[in-house]
């Protein structure tokens, strides 16, 4: 059983597991109910609450604390209503069973409006980013790879091609020796050798300078960022950390330059059932003094590939 603590689920079976609960109270306190039956029908109840938690544990998307939470409310409640028609008048009966129900609502009401406003502390500032369209292309790279794995895992996968403003562009792409490839961007001071068998999805002098797309899932895109303040810098590596937390990170040194590389792998569902894991790198260098960040996010589906797109990375020259 996974917990999501930031998720909040919604469904009938946690109330019926709390109307078994209440059941359960009167079958196991109130001795009025025949021996016989009683066994009987705690037997019932006690297969149907292992079967649906054992359940629970086993199968994806059911949330196991709402049937557990149910349960014990539902105990809990059946108790006070046995101890209120023991003890009370039947007035004060009435009245405690009300009061205790009340309390439920009111603790439940309480619970669910603090889950809902307890949101990250960073969220606004993610929120931000993807409105002013960092975070953007990484998100949708992110559902392209789902797509095309869902599809056929197989199969090469292409993203649409987008144009390039050739009134803006300064760049340039040469063909090398060996079946290489360069691409220079002079505006930003950037350079990169590849395969020639990887496709140029994208050029440009502004935020995503350059998109690299090879057969499958492979990927690399390099995102070119000046940031307004050293602190604005500071509080986008700071988000961009924290989004792959959990991975390895390590300083690298690439022709004299010093890059930030987070890496690790995500794991996948494949259309049919199983599932495959995904490498995936940021490799980042950030420029204190021109404000300048480089950000090189990529995507592989095996070892080979893997070893490909690293030797693109230290071919990285940065001016």
């Amino acid at each position: 059983m996974t917990i999501h603590p930031e998720i909040i689920s919604a469904g009938a079976s946690g109330s019926i597991f709390g109307l078994y609960g209440i059941f359960l109270s009167y079958l196991i306190f109130h001795h009025k109910i025949e021996k016989g039956q009683r066994k009987s029908l705690l037997y019932s109840i006690g297969f149907f609450v292992f079967y649906n938690l054992t359940s629970g544990i086993r199968v994806e998307n059911i949330d196991n604390a709402a049937h557990i939470g149910g349960l014990i409310s539902g105990v809990v409640l059946g108790i006070l209503y046995l101890l209120t028609d023991r003890y009370a008048v039947k007035k004060a009966s009435t009245l405690c069973t009300s009061l205790t129900e009340i309390s439920f609502v009111l603790i439940f009401a309480s619970l669910f409006a603090g889950q809902t406003s307890n949101l990250p502390a960073d969220f606004v500032e993610i929120r931000k980013m993807w409105d002013n369209g960092t975070l953007e292309q990484y998100a949708q790279n992110a559902f392209f790879e789902r797509d095309a794995i869902e599809a056929e895992p197989n199969t090469s996968f292409q993203i649409p091609q987008n144009t390039t403003d050739v009134s803006t562009f300064t760049g340039s792409e040469t063909d090398l020796v060996n079946g290489m490839k360069e691409y220079v961007n002079s505006s930003c001071g950037f350079s990169c050798q590849y395969p020639s068998t990887w496709k140029t999805i994208k050029k440009s002098d502004a935020k995503q300078i350059l998109q690299l797309q090879g057969d499958g899932v492979n990927s690399l895109t390099v995102s070119y960022l000046k940031a307004p303040s050293e602190e604005a810098m500071e509080h986008m590596h700071d988000l961009l950390t924290k989004s792959m937390e959990g991975f390895r990170v390590e300083n690298i040194n690439i022709h004299g330059k010093v890059f930030e590389k987070v890496s690790g792998k995500m794991e996948c569902a494949v259309a049919g059932g199983g599932n495959i894991y995904i490498n995936q790198n940021i490799v980042i260098h950030m420029n204190k003094k021109t404000l300048e960040s480089f950000i090189i996010a990529t995507t592989t589906s095996d070892d080979s590939s893997e070893s490909e797109i690293l030797e693109i990375v230290e071919s990285i020259k940065i001016n």
